[in-house]
This record gives structure tokens, sequence and C-alpha cells, in this order.
């Protein structure tokens, strides 16, 4: 008779949902990239680029269209990301004079989200100084107003997978962001030290308007 830790072990991969997953295989996309990027473009045309022998904070429009296998949304290559806290304000009534009593418990509001963080696995072209960086300085002219015109927000899409069997891997889930805008672009920093060759990780800091998860 298997013993209570076999048996557990056996419960726990008896179905692919209830399956220990992996956490380390996941694809971030951008629904609208190449039309962000575009209004992104024609923003700074007509302010940081007001000599048109320099052109400054260039986009790589390449990097924006790149998309893999059968993703239409553009995929860029990432290494971390930190997903947001849901958390819910509770506050206690007064009790005045009742003894031992406890007051009694309720809710206040649902607390606002901050932005979230990614690391991005930089490219030869930096996804940091020729997409992250242009698309914030292009926010500070345009604002988040929405008005129909050179829209620079997009949807962000998180997809986690994992094993389904020896040769395919299938998706746990999606966490979608909309109104994605970048709000921090930290500089690099270059010094002479021995490298190991090392892959450059370099983080960007993102708000958005909601977020949810999706099957």
């Amino acid at each position: 008779m298997p013993d209570a830790t076999s048996q557990f072990l056996n419960y726990i991969s008896s179905t692919w949902d209830q399956t220990i997953p992996l956490k380390t295989l996941w694809t971030l996309q951008f629904t609208s990239l190449p039309e962000v990027i575009r209004s992104v473009d024609t923003i700074l045309a007509g302010t940081e680029r007001t000599s048109t022998s320099v052109a400054k904070f260039p986009i790589n429009k390449n990097i924006s269209d790149l998309s893999y296998s059968s993703f239409t949304a553009s995929t860029l290559l990432a290494q971390k990301i930190t997903f947001p806290s849901d958390s819910l304000s509770v506050n206690t009534t007064r009790n005045d004079n009742m003894g031992g009593l406890f007051g009694g418990y309720y809710s206040s509001q649902r607390e606002n989200y901050s932005s979230i963080n990614v690391d991005f696995l930089e490219t030869n072209k930096d996804i940091i100084d020729f997409i992250m960086r242009p698309w914030l300085i292009a926010a500070t002219y345009k604002g988040l107003v929405e008005d129909n015109e050179l829209s620079i927000k997009t949807d962000m899409i998180v997809s986690l997978y994992s094993k389904y069997d020896q040769n395919n891997w299938a998706g746990r889930k999606n966490i979608k962001f909309e109104g994605v805008i970048p709000v921090n672009a930290p500089g690099d920093t270059l010094n002479y030290e021995s490298s190991n060759n090392a892959a450059i990780i370099r983080p960007v800091s993102l708000a958005f308007k909601r977020y949810y998860v999706l099957d």
C-alpha cells in the first residue's frame, strides 16, 4: 500500500490542472506597440526634435514590430516582472462604553495600484533607449487624457506556461494590463571593471489603468 507521501504526489499529478507548475516560462506582449511607437515618433518630431538634422531620442521600429511564431502582438524579451498586489482597506467601528465587546469591521476602499516593474533583457538596439525612453518622454508632452488622437497607451499581456507532457507546453493563465505606459526608465551605468559577458538586464516601471487575470 502506498504511503501518505506517495498518495499525495499521485494526487497532485493526477490531472494537469493541479500539477505543480513551472514558473520560469512566460512571454510578454504589447498588443498595439507599433501604433503607439508611430504616435511617439510624431509627438517627438514636434517637441524634442526641433532640428531636422539631429534625430533626438530615435526609435527602432524593428523592435516594436517583432512578433514571435503565431503571436500577432509585439513580443519583447524580459527577465523579471513584479505583479501588482490587491488589497482592501478595512476599518472597525467605534464601540464606546460597551465593555469588552469588539466593534464591527467594514471595508473602506479598494487600494489603488502603483506601477509595476519589468526587467528587460537588453538587445543590441536597446529596448530601453530606443523604445521605452522615447515613449516615456512623449507621454510627458501628450499626457494620459484620451482624445482619440495619437494614442500612446497599449495593453500588455503576460502569458504563463507549464509543461503539458514530454514534448508539449500549455498555457496556464494570462494576465492582462490595460492602458500601459512607461513612467520610469533609469539611466545605465558604465564602468571598466572586468565583465563575465553576462546579459544586460535593465528595469522599467510601467503604469496601467487596470489589470485582470484570464484563464
